[in-house]
């Protein structure tokens, strides 16, 4: 058991590169304001992250490199350095809270979804002149957005919000595809980005077509909001938790 944080954790995520002694760095972001960096095989906290002003809501590294985003109440993004620590770079756009942030799988672009009712994506190539920089908007929901996520291939983006809509997004294009309507807590892609899977206030799974916008299958068999959805590695299976337990 790791202490540190003097307010409830919001948000936990593993560097995808290990440190030199081949462990994996992890962070946790807290209501605190603060994230921190730690040493996973000794238990101790390597870092401690200061720079937003209020809750942070949600943590994820960038694939490949030592590098980690962090949302927060604020309205910011903050790239930061994982290895020193250090802020790298405060990403402004949003006017109000942040609510999570997804890279893509190059660790290239980094989406982040705002109770402003914007999902905005951000330029986080290294060495890139633009760094930091937002570099598309993405417009349609009519409330605030609690989260978007990318499609393993990086070419899609799908959201979700308490306007009871999923909305399916063209990375590229900044087009919407398919807009898909009910009240959602959860979303995730399968691994070869065909489908959605997608969990409901009503209890309901269901899995959804993304080149079609259209309903596949319902799983029926939680009692309650489902507020965690996932596939399996291989595609072939989901696995789902909700608030019955």
């Amino acid at each position: 058991q790791w202490t540190g944080h003097a307010d409830w954790i919001k948000a936990v995520a593993f560097d995808t590169v290990p440190d030199s002694e081949g462990n994996y760095p992890a962070v946790s972001a807290s209501a605190d304001g603060t994230l921190i960096m730690w040493d996973t095989a000794a238990g101790q906290a390597l870092h401690h992250l200061e720079g937003h002003r209020g809750s942070v809501n949600d943590v994820v590294f960038v694939p490949g490199q030592h590098t980690l985003i962090s949302a927060g109440d604020d309205g910011t993004a903050i790239l930061w350095d994982a290895t020193s620590g250090e802020m790298v770079q405060r990403m402004k756009g949003h006017t109000a809270a942040v609510n999570t942030v997804a890279v893509d799988p190059d660790g290239l672009r980094a989406a982040t979804a705002s109770d402003d009712g914007l999902i905005i994506e951000w330029d986080i190539a290294p060495d890139s002149p633009t760094l930091g920089e937002p570099s598309q908007r993405f417009e349609g929901h009519g409330s605030r957005v609690g989260s978007a996520v990318y499609a393993s291939g990086g070419t899609a983006l799908v959201s979700n919000s308490p306007d009871l809509s999923l909305r399916l997004w063209d990375a590229q294009t900044r087009s919407e595809k398919t807009v898909i309507e009910g009240s959602l807590q959860s979303i995730a892609f399968s691994p070869d980005s065909k489908w959605i899977v997608t969990g409901g206030n009503d209890g309901l799974v269901s899995i959804w077509d993304v080149n079609s916008g259209k309903l596949s299958r319902d799983l029926e068999g939680h009692s309650g909001p489902v507020l965690s959805v996932a596939f399996s590695p291989d595609g072939m299976g989901v696995v789902t938790g909700s608030v019955d337990g």
